[in-house]
């Protein structure tokens, strides 16, 4: 293996330290799986309605949490937006099948 391989990761760092990019104040981790991805978009809803949903600089997520992540990352201010027709400040409902 050569040298540059092994050293990589503290040229990484030192050229990391010579750029002024801030680093991301509040970061928000979405899990994945089914009954996980609901919970995260029950959370986002929950504090929309409750008026404290923070705003996030860094948002990810796996899978579901994937999906999710840019409604988080847009903010509950672009919410009615999202909804269509200014419904209640919540994330869009995905799919709702008609009753027969």
């Amino acid at each position: 293996m050569s040298r540059n391989v092994i050293d990589w990761p503290e040229k990484l760092l030192a050229d990391r330290a010579n750029v002024a990019l801030p680093l991301p104040s509040t970061v928000l981790a979405l899990s994945g799986g089914s009954d996980k991805g609901a919970f995260s978009a029950g959370l986002l809803n929950a504090w929309t309605r409750r008026g404290d949903r923070p705003s996030f600089d860094l948002v990810s997520g796996v899978s579901t949490g994937a999906l999710i992540a840019p409604f988080a990352f847009l903010g509950s201010d672009q919410d009615d937006e999202r909804n269509g027709s200014g419904g209640d400040g919540c994330l869009p409902q995905i799919a709702i099948a008609p009753s027969p």
